[in-house]
């Protein structure tokens, strides 16, 4: 299979696209990166030009299925909280808790050898996420309750990806004994925060508006976004140029060239099950904690 893409991506690719991209890479991320180059061209740069094509041809016929989820979403969201906002103490607490996360994370980055490279990886998904949970939990304005919501109801879906981060931390670069410390308390909040939120306040189930919406996003995102972004710094960021260490088990595909496209279903599904996982269990705090959902309503 990945013998017969290959073929296809070299046959309709021209050379010169590729060369350019090649040039640009060795004098760009390869120069003053921090990935050899076996890694950093694991793919090759007519893959790289192929895969980005397809995405955003993807990514348009998805976004044409979900179009105007966002503004209903929003609408929907807003009418079920009507009078509510995220005005609470315990929410300034969390989002002041990972403000400091966060500059904690910019410091140990820029402490590093080849600082303004190692800043790149702010972009990883969760310390994009913590971004996102501040600006939703600092907004705190009953105008804002429906994009507060919408934001919080992707954080929901994809709550996998601090999951995963906790369950395989990967600590090769830290260089003070506190920053293992740091980095699990920062991604167990992270972790927690979605059945908080959906245990206090409303959050989207999923139809397929919502699935379709969710997927455009983050696959343009890492494909049309991060990957270029990791070819520029020379960082693997959010392994758009290499796949991370697996171990033998896992499928020979996501060993291939054509790991990425080959993750997105399996993203997907993961995404399916956090919202289903995350509402429900939401639903049962609610139920079991009946004081708990008298304060919601008090703050």
């Amino acid at each position: 299979m990945e013998a017969e893409a290959i073929a296809w991506y070299d046959y309709i690719v021209p050379d010169v696209i590729a060369d350019v991209l090649k040039a640009t890479g060795d004098r760009t991320g390869m120069r003053w990166g921090v990935m050899p180059a076996y890694q950093y061209w694991f793919q090759s740069p007519k893959l790289h030009v192929v895969l980005y094509v397809v995405a955003v041809v993807f990514c348009a016929v998805l976004h044409r299925q979900s179009r105007g989820f966002r503004s209903a979403a929003i609408r929907q969201l807003r009418m079920a909280g009507l009078g509510r906002s995220l005005k609470c103490p315990i929410n300034k607490l969390i989002a002041y808790m990972l403000m400091v996360c966060l500059a904690v994370q910019v410091f140990t980055k820029a402490s590093r050898a080849k600082p303004f490279v190692q800043l790149g990886w702010l972009l990883m998904p969760c310390h994009l996420f913590t971004g996102m949970w501040i600006y939703v939990l600092m907004r705190d304005r009953p105008h804002h309750y429906g994009s507060g919501c919408y934001l919080a109801s992707l954080l929901v879906d994809w709550v996998w990806s601090p999951l995963g981060a906790l369950a395989h931390p990967d600590w090769g670069d830290h260089q003070y004994p506190w920053e293992g410390d740091v980095f699990l308390v920062h991604h167990g909040v992270l972790l927690l925060l979605p059945l908080y939120f959906v245990a206090r306040y409303d959050t989207l189930g999923l139809d397929w508006a919502h699935l379709c919406h969710l997927t455009w996003v983050s696959t343009l995102f890492n494909f049309a976004f991060l990957a270029p972004c990791g070819l520029l710094l020379g960082l693997n960021v959010n392994y758009q140029l290499a796949p991370p260490r697996l171990s033998s088990m896992a499928p020979t595909v996501v060993k291939t060239a054509l790991y990425r496209p080959a993750l997105i279903p399996v993203f997907v599904a993961l995404s399916i099950i956090a919202n289903i996982v995350v509402r429900l269990l939401g639903r049962i705090i609610r139920k079991l904690f009946t004081s708990f959902q008298k304060l919601t309503r008090s703050c």
